[in-house]
């Protein structure tokens, strides 16, 4: 890259940081937050799906074989309801809409990265109430069944494709 200077790889770099942001699908607009008295029952609870159903880790059959995988106890499911409902309603509070994602493109810089940082602020919001919302079902479950959540967990567990880079296949 001899025909960039510095200034010119720095622009390229913060442009590409900006466009990761704006492309990743974040939040920039907050809802109100749903609040039950009682715990949901398991029919009222609709597993997370939409644009991260054909992701890794994301959608209702993540959710699915994670609940299958678990084999949790009858004590255990109201606890799983619970927990799942509580991370999906933190999910939805930071969704961005298309309006917002529409808007954010037509600000100027300055503008752009206030958003964004309002958004990372909404994200460590989410990740602070899906902590709340899993300590309690995390104690509830056996210690086979944390390895499997923590292995299956859509909230930072270990993909099968991170499993096999760290594991390679012996000679």
């Amino acid at each position: 890259m001899k025909f960039m200077n510095s200034a010119n790889k720095t622009f390229l770099a913060a442009n590409l940081v900006l466009l990761g942001v704006c492309l990743s699908g974040n939040a920039l607009a907050e809802t109100a937050p749903v609040t039950t008295d009682a715990a949901p029952t398991a029919a009222q609870v609709q597993p997370p799906a939409g644009k991260n159903k054909g992701r890794k880790g994301g959608g209702a059959k993540h959710f699915q074989e994670l609940h299958q995988q678990l084999k949790l106890t009858p004590e255990q499911e109201a606890g799983w309801t619970t927990w799942m409902l509580k991370v999906e309603q933190a999910r939805q509070q930071h969704k961005p809409s298309p309006a917002d994602k529409q808007a954010m493109q037509s600000l100027p810089t300055p503008e752009r990265l206030e958003k964004q940082i309002q958004f990372m602020k909404g994200r460590q919001a989410m990740l602070e109430a899906s902590l709340e919302a899993t300590r309690p079902f995390y104690q509830s479950l056996t210690p086979d069944q944390r390895k499997i959540f923590d292995d299956m967990s859509i909230l930072g567990g270990k993909s099968k494709k991170k499993q096999a880079d760290n594991n390679p296949p012996e000679d």
